[in-house]
């Protein structure tokens, strides 16, 4: 039963839309469930279902609101309240398995807050409203069946992006673990990995859109909304490269007034790229010229998206949306990254070897911003940050820089050791040699291997807080009476820590008026110093690590 439960679960990922046929199935499958007495009471049709996991018991509720259904929802899906509720339950049949009932319960909850919802409230994206699982009601709305109002679904799933941007900064624990980033990395590697093998041109073409996301949302933290309207005139040439035309949300804090037209609720905006991006983009838009452009005049086309099917251009298909995205992307983990790769994916839980993390289209945002912050690019993102909609979530990405600093530093050295390196982090350098350090006159201890041979370099690199030159305590090579070399992660971690909140700092000053977009990128220098401090130690320590036969891995987790 688990097996099929499994199964059921890996087709859903890879559904362009739900259809009938799978009610027939998700009964086959209920009726499983009850024969393995973990749905205790309650029939397919019936409206509260009694599960268990033998350590507690979950109550499966499907009672929504008819009345605000009628009102909000069937004008938009054209769908009988029945039926709409027969959808529901085969999604949380085939999400069982995978999820913990807990889960399914929470995300119920947060459905049946929506459908009581306008969507109107909805879109003005009100945090009162408290969506903590919008990934899974991303997945359930675009997969149900909708022939009536296409713009609906492409404006809730837009919006429930925004919702998980609220859940991630609010609660800086809950997703943005290390193994998210490990996920991050390794989706990374795979999709280059795709893109730079033979594949057909159809394959190419209908996964281009998908693979642009990811070169883009790497340099330019965009929403997904954001990209999908790119305009197909997006490449400018000037004497000093290339640059790009994206189309940037202004509508931003609790003052939010939209028109709901993209003239007047977003601006264009023109970000220098690498060449060889351009390139890229350039060449989509060269295999793509031959099709009908799309009513918005959109970068991408939507010919060889629904071609993949065998079916024709859909007549309501005005451009490329978010759900044709958020399709790609989950095709792409169950044909190529499960089918052709051989890992397993996850969902509600850390990932082990042979197995990745699902990554929803609004994480980029997120990973791509905390990636800038700690590679420095002090200019620009001191623009960005400066023009960020809350201070908070600003703060938000930068707790998990270190973070991402273990993960990077981690997947660089194994690229290394196999002779593959695919981040350019920092050149590999030998170990040092921590059997030897010199006793200083506070008690601690220096391992700096040049003040050891007499060379005071190392001492010159390290300051104090008023400026003064050798001051040990923040000097790399020091560790207290009782510390070992590689027991500083504290000491790291704590610096980093700081010098983000400097940065916070300097984003309120000069949102208050009272500071410089150059105060902002001073900050994010020392923000830079600091983890560049903690990648090099933590390239040592790892390196220690696998010479000593420890596991890693296990310590990453």
């Amino acid at each position: 039963m688990e097996n099929t439960a499994e199964k059921l679960y890996e087709e859903i990922i890879n559904l362009n839309e739900l259809s009938y046929i799978d009610i027939e199935k998700a009964k086959e499958i209920f009726r499983q469930y009850q024969y393995k007495k973990i749905i205790k009471s309650g029939m397919f049709e019936d409206e509260i279902w009694q599960t268990t996991d033998e350590y507690s018991n979950v109550g499966l509720h499907f009672n929504f609101n008819q009345f605000s259904y009628l009102k909000y929802y069937y004008p938009k899906l054209n769908m009988s309240f029945e039926k709409f509720i027969e959808f529901v339950k085969v999604f949380i049949i085939y999400s069982m398995g995978k999820c913990i009932l807990h889960t399914l319960q929470n995300v119920l909850n947060d459905l049946k807050k929506m459908i009581k919802t306008d969507p109107e409230e909805i879109y003005a994206i009100n945090p009162s409203l408290k969506i903590n699982y919008a990934n899974y009601l991303i997945d359930f709305f675009t997969i149900i069946p909708n022939q009536n109002d296409s713009d609906f679904i492409n404006n809730i799933t837009d919006a429930l992006d925004e919702y998980l941007v609220i859940r991630y900064s609010n609660n800086i624990n809950s997703q943005r673990k290390l193994v998210s980033f490990d996920g991050y990395f390794l989706f990374n590697d795979i999709l280059n990995d795709y893109w730079k093998g033979s594949i057909s041109i159809e394959n190419r073409l209908f996964y281009y859109p998908l693979y642009l996301f990811w070169q883009i949302t790497a340099i330019i933290p965009l929403r997904p909304r954001e990209f999908i309207l790119t305009p197909r005139n997006c490449l400018v040439k000037k004497d000093d490269g290339y640059y790009l035309r994206l189309r940037r949300n202004k509508i931003k804090g609790n003052d939010r007034r939209i028109s709901y037209k993209i003239e007047d609720d977003y601006t264009i905006t023109t970000y220098k790229i690498p060449d060889n991006l351009a390139e890229k983009i350039q060449k989509y838009i060269d295999f793509t010229n031959k099709f009908e452009h799309t009513e918005l005049e959109t970068l991408f086309v939507t010919d060889m998206h629904f071609k993949h099917w065998g079916q024709k251009k859909h007549s309501n298909s005005r451009y490329f949306t978010y759900v044709n995205l958020n399709t790609l992307m989950r095709y792409f983990y169950k044909d190529i990254i499960c089918g052709e790769y051989k890992l397993n994916v996850v969902y509600d839980k850390a990932p082990v070897k042979n197995e990745i993390n699902y990554i929803h289209l609004g994480d980029t945002r997120h990973i791509a911003l905390i990636n800038i912050i700690a590679e420095g690019n002090s200019v620009v993102t001191a623009m960005l940050l400066a023009g960020h909609d809350d201070v908070n979530t600003s703060a938000h990405y930068y707790s998990n820089i270190s973070n991402l600093i273990e993960c990077k530093t981690y997947r660089q050295y194994r690229h290394i050791l196999e002779g593959k390196v695919k981040y350019q982090i920092s050149k590999y350098k030998p170990l040092h040699n921590i059997s030897e350090h010199i006793n200083l006159d506070d008690g601690g201890k220096c391992f700096s291997n040049e003040f050891m041979q007499g060379s005071i370099s190392d001492c010159m690199n390290s300051s104090g807080p008023s400026g003064e030159i050798g001051y040990c305590p923040n000097c790399k090579y020091y560790r207290k009476k009782y510390q070992s070399f590689y027991s500083a992660d504290k000491k790291y971690l704590k610096s980093i820590d700081e010098k983000a909140k400097e940065v916070t700092e300097m984003v309120k000053l000069y949102r208050k008026g009272k500071g410089d977009i150059e105060d902002i990128g001073t900050a994010l220098l020392k923000l830079k110093s600091s983890a560049n401090t903690y990648q090099e130690y933590y390239e040592e320590k790892i390196a220690r690590m696998e010479m000593n036969g420890e596991d890693i891995w296990e310590e990453r987790n």
